[in-house]
């Protein structure tokens, strides 16, 4: 993607060189899977293997994709909401807290730790 900040037209092995594939061939693939996945916006000329990038056409103000926005934004939300109720219940967990005092007063490495109790027992 950073090519295409850069550059309008390529040919397949100059952009094979610049991402080390071994061949055009290589190159010319890696493109279709990213045109496919929309991770590019580009048209493979067949005739002289030049890779011609464009602008995303999307101009993101059609009420499906403003809707799409929304889905996404309230997603976030809510694992937002879901992580921050988990990091509350850890930080107030009796367990936690006694362990990290523990870990605490016997410094990361000082005093006996999880491994050398096993091997004792």
């Amino acid at each position: 993607q950073r090519l295409t900040q850069t550059y309008l037209t390529l040919s397949l092995q100059d952009i094979a060189t610049a991402i080390g594939l071994p061949s055009s061939k290589d190159a010319e693939r890696r493109i279709l899977r990213m045109i496919n996945a929309r991770e590019i916006h580009a048209t493979i000329s067949q005739k002289d293997g030049m890779v011609s990038f464009m602008e995303d056409p999307e101009q993101y103000n059609t009420t499906s994709t403003l809707g799409l926005i929304d889905d996404q934004i309230h997603k976030m939300m809510t694992l937002h909401n879901k992580v921050a109720l988990f990091d509350e219940q850890v930080s107030t967990s009796r367990t936690y807290i006694s362990k990290v005092m523990m870990k605490e007063r016997h410094g990361r490495f000082g005093g006996v730790d999880d491994f050398e109790m096993s091997i004792e027992h």
